[in-house]
Parts: structure tokens; C-alpha cells; sequence
């Protein structure tokens, strides 16, 4: 009697965890890009971090800005919404009176899966 009380609760036990895992992250489809670092050179005269806030490319969550957060998803690349940040670079600037701003085509370094992003600043006078 005791073995299969026993045995039934293990076998809750695993139902209970396999289900569980079920709701872990799901894996990238092949061909995902994911973003290694973004930056975002020259930007001395605005809060970089709000700036960073109003873009749809983000950088990955760090801990203690060392390693990659492994808990945490991996931010994935996409060219089209990266084009539309490069807009509301200009925008933002814009809207705060940086009239003569420039940004420099942007380097865009590919590490096997991921990519480095790196976008040039140039505020003006």
C-alpha cells in the first residue's frame, strides 16, 4: 500500500515537472539572429539610457555588466526594426533641438548567431 501511494506521487512529481519545463523558453528557429552588443557612439549631450528605452533593438540583460543574464531572453536582430531605430535616433535628437545631427552608416559585425551593432553619433556643434 505504501509503495503505491509512493508511486503514484512520483509519478505526479513528474508530470508536475515535465510541465513545468514546458513553459521554459522555446528554441530560436534556425537562422534567428540574436544581438551581442549594441552601441551607440557619441551620445554626450542626451541620456543614453532613455534613448536606448525608445528603441525596438535592444542590447542583452547583464549581470553586473559582465555576462550575459542566461535566465533572461536573448534580444533578436531584425534589419527592418533596426532601420526604424536609426530614424528615431534622428527624431529624438530632433525633437530636442539637435537640428545638425549625423549618424554614420552603421557597422554591423556578424559572430556566428549573434551580431555586433555599432552606430556613430556625430550631435553637432
Amino acid at each position: 500500500m505504501i509503495s503505491e501511494r509512493l508511486e503514484s506521487r512520483l509519478t505526479l512529481l513528474v508530470v508536475v515537472l515535465e510541465l513545468a519545463g514546458a513553459g521554459c523558453a522555446a528554441r530560436p528557429l534556425p537562422g534567428t539572429v540574436f544581438v551581442h552588443r549594441l552601441r551607440l557612439d557619441g551620445v554626450e549631450s542626451v541620456d543614453e539610457s532613455d534613448l536606448r528605452n525608445r528603441l525596438g533593438t535592444r542590447s542583452p540583460s547583464m549581470i553586473l555588466g559582465l555576462v550575459e543574464n542566461p535566465w533572461a531572453d536573448r534580444p533578436v536582430f531584425d534589419r527592418y526594426t533596426f532601420s526604424r531605430d536609426l530614424a528615431r535616433i534622428v527624431r529624438y535628437y530632433r525633437s530636442r533641438g539637435y537640428y545638425d545631427l549625423q549618424v554614420d552608416e552603421p557597422e554591423i559585425r556578424a559572430l556566428g548567431d549573434k551580431v555586433d551593432v555599432r552606430v556613430r553619433i556625430h550631435e553637432g556643434p
